[in-house]
């Protein structure tokens, strides 16, 4: 993250909307044809090619001549991964407010609108989110949706749920200057890493009740990838949050406990693709490691067993007491 400053000139009420891209040469026209359309004008797209090897730089080049925006900036990141990307954006971007995006998701024409307008009209917020949509092939081909405004508002419910995706947020520049640039020794699940800052820091936020982007699932989607790595990479993304807050002071025992409980489901569904041996050894080193947590896990799952008649699942056992 060193020598990755972010810029103080800032035009107001830009719009930098910053995506990091890698071979989505068939896709990323629709996304980039989606921010074209919005009902706001005032934005920046940046778009950052992490080491392409299709046609996405020729996709691209085709939107950069006739684009209707304030700005659009191409460009091509030295380093690897999503977050060396996005930090690259940052330090190129001049607006207001910042709002990241996935190049295979499609935005509504109203989602940058509607989000400027709560953050203008509620200047105690920091940043802002929104629903979502899942679409299978055309984007009418909705086939599931995601709420963030209606869970509890605490880190250890939104680590449980995953629920803060990079496109449903947009906060002041501001806020950045806070949580700061994201992890780029994290290669995925980088948005874990990156939101719990904003419960870490105290920032107050906005959920909408609306559904403003839809992300569309195919084969290329990091949700499809069942390899070891794979599973490796969520046990590292929690680690990396449990330093975080190990590190200002502010860990406390139900965090432990949500962070052991989150590695455990990760293990149990490794071990469902067939990665017993692994999963057995990480397990015990996680709960040996973990002794306080381990207890508690079973006590959880003792009283979800056989006390629990209602349809209350372990993770809201565990956080609302229930």
């Amino acid at each position: 993250m060193e020598g990755c400053n972010i810029s103080d000139n800032v035009v107001a009420g830009l719009v930098s909307v910053i995506v990091p891209t890698h071979n989505r040469a068939n896709i990323i026209g629709e996304t980039i044809d989606s921010i074209f359309a919005q009902s706001y004008f005032k934005i920046e797209l940046i778009i950052i090619d992490d080491h392409s090897t299709d046609d996405t730089e020729d996709q691209i080049k085709q939107k950069l001549n006739r684009h209707p925006l304030y700005d659009f900036q191409y460009l091509k990141s030295e380093k690897s991964g999503g977050c060396a990307a996005r930090n690259l954006g940052l330090s190129v971007s001049k607006g207001e407010y910042i709002q990241f995006f996935d190049d295979d998701d499609v935005m509504a024409s109203n989602h940058i609108a509607d989000k400027v307008l709560t953050l203008q009209t509620f200047p105690q917020y920091d940043f802002v989110t929104c629903n979502f949509e899942y679409f299978k092939g055309d984007i009418k081909n909705i086939v599931g949706e995601k709420r963030l405004d209606n869970i509890v508002h605490s880190i250890e419910s939104h680590l449980l749920k995953s629920a803060f995706p990079a496109p449903a947020f947009m906060c002041r520049r501001s806020c950045i200057y806070r949580i700061g640039l994201w992890n780029e020794n994290i290669l995925k699940f980088q948005d874990i890493c990156y939101f719990h800052r904003l419960f870490l820091h105290n920032l107050s936020g906005c959920f909408m009740n609306s559904n403003l982007f839809y992300v569309r699932l195919h084969n290329n989607n990091i949700s499809f990838n069942k390899s070891k790595v794979f599973y490796q990479s969520m046990l590292d993304a929690f680690d990396s949050v449990r330093d975080e807050w190990s590190c200002t002071r502010k860990m406390t025992g139900n965090l432990l406990d949500v962070i052991y409980l989150m590695k455990v489901m990760v293990l149990l569904q490794a071990c469902r693709q067939g990665y017993y041996f692994w999963c057995v050894s990480k397990f015990l080193g996680l709960s040996l490691r973990n002794l306080k947590q381990f207890c508690h896990f079973i006590k959880i799952a003792l009283i979800k067993l056989f006390r629990v008649r209602n349809d209350s699942c372990i993770y809201d056992i565990m956080i609302l007491g229930q």
